[in-house]
């Protein structure tokens, strides 16, 4: 995973009270690629919509706070996914994304 150490900080800062699964897709889980933002896909399955989207942007302006680095951060609900959701889910490779291996814990 290509995440350096500030960016890897900001995550943990972004998500610290995170109870959520969270996981990475996209270039940065590529060792041998170069660039890309970071994209994330949060499984928060008991919250509205509109909750969603206010935990999105919660941790995108927090992790932003301390790194200035394009990251997109998706919440969707694993229980009660829409048709593109799953189209999505099937054709991108994640991986967890573990706080504690983010900042050496």
């Amino acid at each position: 995973m290509r995440l350096s150490n500030l960016e890897r900080r900001a995550l943990s800062h972004a998500m610290h009270d995170l109870a959520y699964r969270v996981e990475i897709f996209g270039s940065r889980i590529d060792d041998a690629a170069r660039g890309g933002d970071i994209d994330l896909i949060v499984f928060a399955p008991d919250l509205a919509a509109e909750d969603r989207l206010r935990l999105s942007l919660r941790v995108a302006v927090a992790f932003r706070s301390i790194c200035d680095e394009k990251i997109d951060v998706h919440v969707i609900d694993p229980y009660d996914l829409t048709a593109t959701e799953r189209a999505f889910l099937a054709v991108i490779r994640s991986e967890p994304l573990h706080l504690g291996r983010l900042v050496g814990a």
